[in-house]
């Protein structure tokens, strides 16, 4: 069985209660001693990460755009879902260790809740590296159509350079 922050779809009642009696008690104490201890810096290594990278894709894009900035709106979207992604992973973490202590009988709220936040964790990760995939596939295009510019200029160059010394040398070729 997979861990409940490992479903990225989210996990019914029904599997959380399965997979807490599955658990023997060293899996309880690995669980909530070990493995979510070291999820307190996923996320903000994640957010971390998704920001730098950010911030890179945008001055790349800036720079194909010859200084043409993108939209703020752009900015701050893609900077909203790593953030969300960030509150809902540690909440999420918060609510796993909740049900990690009951062990048993745990309230189905509780559950519902840490699925919910399990959802929006994943989606908005997603979400936010699908942007960060299209500002790649726009920076590409953009770059593709410099390159593109560059040789019609160069050849323009090249065939004008060549008109130019016809008419100095008095020779046609």
């Amino acid at each position: 069985m997979k861990t409940f922050d490992m479903m990225p779809l989210g996990y019914s009642y029904n599997y959380a209660n399965s997979f807490l009696s599955l658990l023997t008690e060293q899996g309880y104490h690995l669980y909530k001693y070990v493995q979510l201890p070291l999820d307190i810096f996923f996320p903000i290594f994640n957010f971390g990460a998704g920001f730098c990278m950010l911030v890179l894709l945008l001055r790349s894009y800036s720079k194909l755009k010859r200084g043409k900035r993108p939209s703020q709106f752009l900015l701050w979207i893609s900077l909203f879902f790593p953030l969300i992604a960030l509150v809902f992973d540690y909440s999420e973490n918060i609510l796993i260790f909740t049900m990690l202590s009951i062990k048993e009988n745990v309230p189905i709220m509780i559950v519902s809740t840490a699925n919910v936040f399990t959802i929006i964790k994943s989606m908005s990760t997603t979400i936010f590296y699908c942007i960060c995939l299209l500002i790649v596939l726009m920076n590409s295009a953009s770059w593709v159509q410099y390159k593109i510019r560059e040789k019609k200029t160069v050849g323009k160059l090249q065939y004008s350079g060549e008109e130019k010394s016809t008419i100095k040398d008095g020779h046609t070729r």
